[in-house]
């Protein structure tokens, strides 16, 4: 399986389960969100993130991106895909905006 995913056989919203290790189903996605390593296949993924108070940004780089694509806002929208919404989110995170 984990040749199939480097060939990116798999859509990141495929659920899968690893029979030796895992006992739920999870999305390819989350999975590989959650490895600790690059063979995600191969490797433990760290518990979920119990979830922040109402309100807090779960993912700042998905805000940032609905942010500049905002038609309705005061700012022209740019067209950012998830990588340079990445670079800002870092950006942001290195002056210590969260």
């Amino acid at each position: 399986m984990q040749d199939w995913h480097d060939a990116a056989y798999f859509t990141s919203d495929l659920l899968v389960k690893r029979t030796q290790i895992d006992t739920e189903w999870i999305s390819v996605g989350e999975l590989v969100r959650r490895a600790s390593g690059p063979k995600i296949f191969h490797s433990p993924i760290m518990a979920p993130a119990p979830p922040g108070p109402p309100g807090l940004i779960q993912d700042p780089v998905d805000e940032i991106v609905s942010i500049f694509k905002n038609k309705n806002g005061p700012w022209k929208p740019l067209n950012l895909g998830r990588d340079q919404a990445q670079e800002y989110a870092n950006i942001l995170n290195a002056v210590g905006i969260p």
